[in-house]
């Protein structure tokens, strides 16, 4: 969360068993499904714990630049959403926040005096070893975060480190047994053999007008138009209201400390006068919204009825109405008949009615014609290919890459630029491959087909194993494997007492 705990050990350690708790424990949260609701505010929340929208824009961004850095620049948004960058994002936040109410269900806390030490103790904020406040200061304003979001920030890890240290102690030294059960297989290393297949060009699949409406036919309920909303609205418009000589001496008076130009002086009113107009008149048309809210949805007065569609930029209903893509989000949430909080224009604020819903109907097969045709070819090409790899599966003869690899070794040759060149001369990209020796870690036979998502195939074959002489830190790595264990039972417990509510959609 915070960059510079990223470059001291145990706070390493703890991010990384934050993710392992954030890994594991997504099998008992419903991604994108059943805990999916509306709200402006919160992407999640954990009893009362809550996430910001913020807050994980902060965790998505951060994970993003990692990976950025990862690839040597080789990496962009697609590449991020296939990797699922959105969704791990919140897993570690909601991972914080289950952690989070644990810890305070067993009655530990973080003192302020415990927060102000371990924040003079950040080496980025110190000169000649003591804390400078100019540069803790300088740094809050260079991310946009407040001295109170980033002492809670720092207040929640160091929570965490507390239950990380407590939880660690129930976990017993690893005997000899243990260090030779689990050591072995995790020094196991493979060698393979890649052939990467990649589909026919368009241009030789050939679609005829009785396939293209078959396809059609069989996939119209995908190519639904979007929502369509009967509403009713009413705008009060600011230029409708009135302000007097009086009542902008008295709002001035009462706000003059906000009018203060760079020398700390407060600008004279007659310099405000039509500033301070507009306010007024902006309040009262907000007043008047609120008045008439109840009459607008109880019938009692009419306003402007519209069919509208569900858009991806600013609606516009009138010259001085608009709708953001938020607000017409909105009425999915919401029952026939009720009536939305007032919005706020440019030139007054709106009222807007929801009348009916409207089912949206599948796209004429004219107006996706082309679409259509592409996804037909794309999908030609992957059947094509598919039933080639299976076809060449058992008997195909590829490139071999030099280099042994393992789960545990992946990381470190990645880095090395003979390895690279290597997967290079084999036509493989480094994420694609750690993405395939994923799935052909998992899987009990030696041979595999992988589709990768830019739409080529590989088929792969373990050809030779070998056993890692120089393997090092088993001690350390067998401890992992048991701190694994622990916390699949430890997941479980969280999910179970500590579940999370998400209100943005991941899919």
């Amino acid at each position: 969360m915070l960059d510079w705990m990223q470059k001291h050990r145990k706070w390493l350690v703890i991010t990384i068993w934050i993710s392992v708790i954030a890994f594991i424990g997504a099998g008992g949260i419903g991604w994108g499904t059943g805990s999916f609701g509306f709200n402006t505010d919160k992407a999640a929340e954990v009893g009362d714990i809550k996430i910001s929208k913020r807050a994980y824009q902060m965790a998505y961004q951060r994970l993003y630049n990692e990976a950025l850095q990862k690839f040597g620049g080789n990496f962009d948004e697609a590449q991020a959403k296939s990797m699922g960058l959105h969704i791990q994002a919140l897993r570690d936040l909601i991972a914080y926040a289950q952690l989070e109410s644990f810890a305070k269900h067993l009655g530990m806390a973080i003192s302020d005096e415990e927060v102000l030490n371990a924040l003079t103790q950040i080496a980025g904020f110190q000169v000649n070893g003591n804390f400078d406040k100019a540069m803790y200061e300088q740094y809050l304003d260079s991310v946009g975060m407040r001295k109170d979001e980033f002492e809670q920030d720092l207040r929640k890890e160091l929570l965490v480190r507390r239950v990380y240290e407590e939880l660690m102690h129930a976990i017993p030294q690893t005997s000899a047994t243990e260090r030779l059960s689990i050591s072995v297989p995790l020094h196991i290393e493979d060698q393979f053999e890649f052939k990467v297949l990649r589909p026919k060009p368009a241009s030789a699949i050939k679609v005829s007008e009785s396939e293209l409406k078959e396809y059609y036919e069989q996939n119209k309920q995908k190519y639904l138009e979007k929502e369509h909303y009967q509403i009713e609205y009413i705008t009060f418009l600011q230029d409708n209201q009135s302000a007097s000589t009086e009542e902008i001496a008295q709002y001035y008076e009462r706000n003059a400390s906000a009018y203060t130009n760079q020398d700390g002086d407060i600008t004279p009113l007659d310099l405000l006068e039509d500033k301070i107009a507009r306010e007024i008149k902006k309040d009262k048309a907000f007043v008047e919204s609120k008045r008439n809210f109840s009459a607008l949805r109880d019938n009692k007065i009419a306003g402007t009825i519209i069919d509208i569609q569900a858009s991806d930029t600013l609606l516009e209903l009138d010259p001085h109405t608009f709708l953001t893509p938020d607000d017409i989000s909105g009425f999915k949430t919401i029952e026939e008949n009720a009536v939305l909080a007032p919005l706020e224009q440019d030139n007054g604020y709106t009222l807007v009615k929801l009348l009916k819903k409207i089912a949206p109907k599948p796209q004429s097969f004219e107006s996706i014609r082309e679409l259509l045709r592409t996804e037909l070819i794309n999908k030609k090409q992957r059947d094509s290919l598919k039933e080639q790899a299976n076809n060449e599966l058992a008997n195909f003869k590829g490139e071999i890459l030099s280099q042994y690899v393992s789960p545990l070794t992946f990381q470190n040759l990645a880095a090395e630029k003979k390895f690279n060149d290597n997967l290079q001369k084999i036509g493989i990209e480094p994420l694609l491959l750690q993405n395939l020796l994923s799935q052909a870690f998992s899987s009990e036979s030696k041979e595999g087909i992988y589709e990768s998502n830019d739409g080529k195939i590989v088929l792969y074959r373990v050809i030779s194993q070998t056993l890692n002489p120089n393997a090092q830190n088993v001690e350390q790595e067998v401890h992992t494997f048991k701190q694994s264990g622990f916390l699949r039972f430890f997941e479980q417990y969280l999910n179970k007492n500590y579940q999370p509510k998400i209100f943005i959609q991941l899919d």
